[in-house]
């Protein structure tokens, strides 16, 4: 081949080579741009998700905050959460429920998914608080006691009372208002608690260390329990029954009453009998 044809042959393979990168150079932008439109959607998908769960929360009035990490770890290992409601009120306790069914690695799968059904639950609750308008709302929350009844159960049996099931934020209202029984009660979203005052906590504080969490800790506890067929009370939200309609009164103070409360009123039962030493051997009293 002469040198003729070798700088044909080597201009033409230049001019391939420059044409080729000519190309590529024309169609970067756009593959650029085609891969920062796909990103940018995703982008703003994600930025109008959280304005509408920031819209939601503020029209319902209702914002929690919690350690998702801390939620996830604690119900795959069946331990309390606490979840802190803002502003000074009170607080739920998240109570976890043992999942039988679930074992090894999949168990914690399946306890953080229960958690987050346990949310969903609970702003479905708010929903449902906010949009309900069928009872009025100068009733109250009044706990039918006996552990007898399924979620399934809850909603005839309050509706059996003239009343409805009540919401969660209605028994923190009850709360707030001085409300204070030791039994679970089914409310809405599936979710089964109950109030507990300071006064309560802090005498428990004094019984036998076994006991001192009998009623759990000051504000609502309970949580979201995953199996509906479980069997506790009920809260319900309207006129409160007639006493001699449903009076169980004495036999909650009885439930309810500890060891240490027991032992108080058998001593009381003996006071006569019990000796007491005078202030010296010369006085009775100082």
């Amino acid at each position: 081949m002469n040198s003729s044809a070798i700088k044909t042959v080597s201009a033409n393979s230049m001019n391939a080579s420059a044409a080729s990168a000519a190309s590529v150079a024309a169609n970067l932008p756009k593959a650029a741009a085609s891969f920062l439109s796909g990103w940018g959607a995703i982008l703003l998908a994600i930025v109008l998700l959280v304005v509408l769960f920031a819209v939601y929360y503020q029209t319902i009035g209702y914002w929690m905050q919690i350690g998702w990490e801390k939620l996830g770890w604690s119900r795959s290992r069946n331990e309390s959460v606490t979840i802190e409601v803002p502003g000074g009120g009170p607080s739920a306790t998240l109570i976890p429920v043992p999942n039988e069914s679930s074992t090894g690695s999949d168990s914690g799968v399946a306890n953080i998914g229960q958690a987050l059904n346990g949310v969903a639950k609970r702003l479905e609750s708010d929903v449902e608080s906010a949009l309900s308008g069928s009872v009025s709302r100068n009733g109250e929350v009044f706990n039918v006691s006996r552990n007898l009844y399924t979620f399934g159960d809850a909603e005839p049996l309050c509706r059996a009372f003239g009343a409805e099931l009540a919401t969660y934020d209605q028994v923190k209202s009850a709360y707030e208002a001085g409300a204070d029984w030791c039994n679970y009660g089914w409310i809405k979203g599936q979710l089964a608690v109950y109030p507990t005052q300071k006064s309560t906590y802090d005498k428990l504080q004094h019984g036998p260390e076994n006991e001192r969490m009998a009623c759990g800790l000051p504000g609502l506890n309970g949580g979201y329990f995953p199996n509906a067929e479980q069997r506790f009370g009920v809260n319900c939200f309207g006129k409160r029954p007639a006493e001699s309609a449903l009076d169980e009164r004495l036999q909650q103070e009885d439930r309810s009453a500890t060891a240490y409360d027991r032992e108080v009123n058998k001593f009381k039962a003996e006071i006569d009998s019990i000796g007491v030493n005078p202030w010296n051997a010369k006085q009775w009293s100082r």
